[in-house]
């Protein structure tokens, strides 16, 4: 159920705990046009959703599937949608727990980087299945900045800090790969554990993908090429932490 309320000029409406996308929602919105500009504030709390569903229709992203639970404080102020995006600011934070990602396998990534391929392409065959995704973030003039995305499977352990850039709908993102035990990963985890940083940078619609300290970048729109790659960077050797090259 909502409930609306209209005091001089500030629209509050409240929604009560209500079935949403095989979950429930309850949260509260106050929106102000009495004030020469607009101004908005919400706070959102989501269990047990499907995330699949929801994101798709909120974002366009159908890779994504797992219940999940978020938790949302935000304002912001402005006469366009530009304006707004830019003055955003709040917090919040979100979990899906077993699910899958569609089209990525880390694994199969990870082998072909101890060979020398860095294949990121589309596999619309492949399927990540994860235990939890998940991560806070602070909103500050439409930067969403998070330090503790984390992604948690049986055959890799990924952490990641970065910001997304609402305003201009672009994103940068470091990955670390982190250890995996060999009874979770097989023979994934000796290579997991010296993976270096990933960089995931560009556009929502055109992502990039690449070495963090190295300009070597791919698409991730399934159309991007497959690189052989002389030597990786996986071990850190000595008190000066020189990188040693691997084929």
């Amino acid at each position: 159920a909502v409930s609306l309320d209209l005091v001089d000029g500030s629209l509050k409406a409240t929604l009560w705990r209500m079935a949403l996308y095989g979950g429930d929602g309850r949260g509260t919105l106050i929106v102000n046009v009495a004030d020469p500009v607009p101004s908005f504030s919400g706070d959102i709390r989501l269990q047990g959703v499907d995330a699949g569903p929801m994101l798709n229709d909120a974002v366009g992203l159908d890779r994504l599937a797992g219940q999940g639970r978020l938790t949302l404080s935000i304002s912001g102020e402005g006469r366009t949608a530009d304006d707004i995006a830019l003055s955003l600011r709040g917090n919040g934070a979100f979990a899906v727990d077993e699910g899958t990602i569609d089209g990525i396998a880390p694994p199969a990534i990870i082998r072909g980087l101890e060979s020398g391929t860095f294949d990121v392409r589309r596999d619309s065959t492949a399927k990540t299945a994860f235990s939890l995704l998940a991560g806070s973030f602070d909103i500050n003039h439409g930067l969403a900045k998070t330090r503790n995305l984390r992604l948690r499977s049986p055959s890799v352990s990924l952490d990641a800090d970065g910001v997304v850039n609402l305003p201009r709908e672009t994103l940068n993102i470091l990955v670390n790969p982190g250890p995996v035990s060999k009874e979770q990963g097989g023979g994934v985890a000796a290579v997991a554990e010296h993976l270096a940083p990933l960089r995931i940078e560009g556009p929502l619609t055109g992502l990039r993908i690449g070495f963090a300290d190295n300009a070597l970048m791919a698409g991730s729109d399934g159309s991007g090429p497959v690189f052989s790659i002389p030597g990786l960077v996986l071990r850190e050797r000595g008190s000066a932490k020189r990188r040693q090259l691997t084929d």
